[in-house]
């Protein structure tokens, strides 16, 4: 009996950055390792086709889309050309992991998308962003929704988030499922892939690992580190590593400066993926204080890396850490002088213990699990 063959495209278009880039490749990754079938044909552009250029092979096709570097010459590029490559290739799956089925739902074909940007879903510290960030948090909130209602399949990463379109979309679990990230295999001890950079770091330093920004929340940090080291009070360095996702980023920097903590608050900016194993193993413990996720793989790696953890209090974080780590809320400076006071004083065999569990913890979020059960589910 002919089986008929199943042609999948992915639009990577959104994946420029960060979790957007590291979710397509872990994606492709597991197509190329496990010699699936089907034919993958992914629409990447120049800003972001060498960070996937390593997959073009076998039955993974890349495809360059050619436009300005803007939104809408983007969506034109869309609306000219999507329907012709999935004509073309007789695609029978399209996939949006960004969030958006774009430029439209496309007929004759299965039409998947996911959930993974929260932030156009975030009030809390929206009056922070300007007006014209604001402006595209709303539109992108309505756009999700549109695409959300209008597509065949949509998955979600955390209990949370599904929860979240519940209150737009009543009936979206008749179409949509919830498969958490899994964590790549490089954050398993032990980490053989890994490289190894020298940062020449201090002793016992607190590793904090994302975007500057707002919701993550490193300006109380810096706020309570300074109040801290003006009481004369003793704390252990701390590690940020992360691009900076805003204006409000740079100034948390040169507040740095301001208060005279370059030797208490080390900024690496962003460093490479795989540099991040051996900065979490030689971390005395992390620190995690988003106010704003859909799936932490922060956290998760960090678990996984069998680290003592302080975490923000705020959903989805207690989804996925249960009771492997120490909450706080990330919005108090107070708390964060709290934390940094806890962390210093934690004793070993206490600290051993946190570590394990979370460890253990992270064992339900497997790479490969969560891999399978996302293309299972788009195929199905």
């Amino acid at each position: 009996m002919k089986v008929e063959s199943r042609n999948i495209l992915i639009n990577a278009l959104s994946a420029q950055d960060g979790g957007g880039v590291t979710y397509v490749r872990n994606l492709l990754e597991f197509i190329s390792r496990n010699n699936r079938q089907e034919r993958y044909y992914v629409i990447v552009d120049k800003s972001n086709k060498l960070k996937f250029d390593t997959f073009n092979q076998d039955n993974i096709t890349l495809v360059e889309a050619h436009y300005s570097n803007n939104f809408l010459a983007r969506y034109l590029w869309e609306l000219i050309h999507i329907k012709s490559l999935i004509k073309t290739n007789r695609i029978t799956h399209y996939y949006c992991p960004g969030g958006i089925i774009s430029p439209f739902k496309i007929s004759d074909v299965v039409n998947i998308t996911a959930f993974r940007n929260m932030m156009p879903f975030y009030q809390l510290g929206f009056e922070k962003y300007t007006l014209m960030e604001r402006f595209r948090l709303k539109l992108l909130q309505k756009l999700f929704i549109i695409s959300f209602k209008s597509a065949d399949k949509l998955v979600f990463i955390s209990n949370y988030a599904q929860n979240i379109i519940r209150d737009y979309i009543p009936d979206i679990n008749n179409k949509s499922v919830v498969i958490p990230h899994g964590v790549n295999e490089i954050f398993r001890l032990p980490t053989k892939e890994a490289s190894f950079v020298d940062y020449n770091l201090p002793d016992n330093y607190v590793l904090y690992v994302s975007t500057v920004t707002v919701y993550k929340h490193q300006a109380e940090l810096i706020e309570a580190i300074y109040l801290k080291k003006s009481n004369g009070e003793s704390f252990n360095p701390v590690v940020l590593v992360g691009s900076i996702g805003s204006q409000f980023g740079k100034n948390v920097l040169k507040k740095i400066a301001t208060y005279g903590l370059e030797k208490d608050v080390i900024y690496l900016g962003k460093v490479a993926y795989n540099d991040l194993p051996n900065l979490y193993r030689n971390a005395r413990s992390v620190i995690f204080a988003s106010s704003c996720e859909n799936c932490p793989n922060i956290l998760l790696e960090s678990m996984s890396m069998r680290k003592l953890i302080f975490c923000s209090k705020f959903m989805p974080m207690p989804e996925f850490g249960k009771q492997s780590v120490i909450y706080f809320n990330p919005t108090i400076v107070d708390e964060f002088v709290r934390i940094l006071t806890l962390e210093y004083d934690f004793n070993s065999f206490e600290k051993i213990e946190f570590e394990n569990m979370a460890y253990e913890q992270s064992l339900q979020y497997q790479f490969t699990t969560s891999l399978k059960d996302t293309l299972a589910f788009i195929l199905e």
